[in-house]
């Protein structure tokens, strides 16, 4: 059985016949199609201005869900995020009284584009207006990129590499022979500059004494002059050692 032709293809066959002069034989021999098509399409475009019949219905069973039903999974989904599949089961049958399996209502989801994602979190606490007072301050104070250094920690040991996810064929299990001892903690503290990327690994859980022994052993001569302007952006995670901005007019700053 030949493949339908598309939409695209059959919309060609008006323009090749009206706008080109083309034949029918000509169209058939540059479009790869049968005479039968190209009569076809022509009479449709005379009669709704396109090359397919506008009246055809889509085979197979109807759908159990109405429009309404499906504009309002839709608002749910909009509302809460982070619902599952069975509470908006559950919801669509106390409003809609509507009742549906778990299986149809994931494909509806995904016909109306909506796939499962990890969440990206944002701060409850999260202030905009002194976000953007931070931002306006910077922007006063510092008057060259290189003079901003932004330090941050990441840490890793025996498990750090170990992943959760495998291949295995199908009713078999996926097994990795992994550590489950965590073993020595090594810390790295890196600055971040619009220059470049510097770091500092050792042994252990990184803490303000660890940090000051680090500046001192690495950056001391350089920010000995410099001073902090702010400590922590607003709407950020606190940590004592996080997103520490220094600023000065020293000479090392350029």
């Amino acid at each position: 059985m030949p493949r339908p032709a598309s939409k695209d293809l059959k919309a060609r066959i008006p323009i090749l016949f009206y706008h080109h002069d083309f034949s029918v034989k000509e169209i058939c021999r540059y479009l790869g199609v049968q005479k039968s098509l190209v009569y076809q399409s022509l009479a449709y475009f005379r009669r709704y201005g396109v090359a397919f019949n506008l009246e055809a219905k889509k085979g197979g069973r109807p759908r159990k869900l109405s429009r309404i039903d499906v504009k309002f999974i839709s608002s749910v989904v909009q509302r809460r995020h982070c619902s599952y599949l069975d509470e908006i089961q559950d919801e669509l049958f106390r409003s809609r009284g509507t009742i549906i399996s778990i299986t149809t209502l994931y494909r509806t989801l995904r016909r109306l584009n909506y796939t499962r994602k990890r969440v990206s979190a944002i701060a409850l606490e999260r202030n905009e207006m002194k976000r953007n007072a931070f931002w306006m301050r910077i922007a006063d104070v510092v008057t060259d990129l290189s003079q901003l250094m932004f330090v941050d920690e990441a840490a890793r040991n025996n498990r750090t590499s170990g992943r959760i996810n495998g291949w295995a064929m199908m009713g078999k299990k996926c097994v990795q022979r992994n550590f489950f001892v965590r073993g020595q903690r090594w810390s790295i503290l890196p600055i971040l500059t619009i220059e470049g990327m510097v770091f500092w690994s050792f042994s252990g859980r990184s803490s303000s004494s660890a940090l000051t022994r680090y500046h001192h052993a690495r950056y001391h001569p350089w920010i000995s002059h410099l001073k902090p302007i702010c400590q922590i952006p607003p709407g950020a995670s606190y940590s004592p050692h996080k997103s520490l901005s220094w600023s000065s007019q020293h000479p090392y700053t350029r």
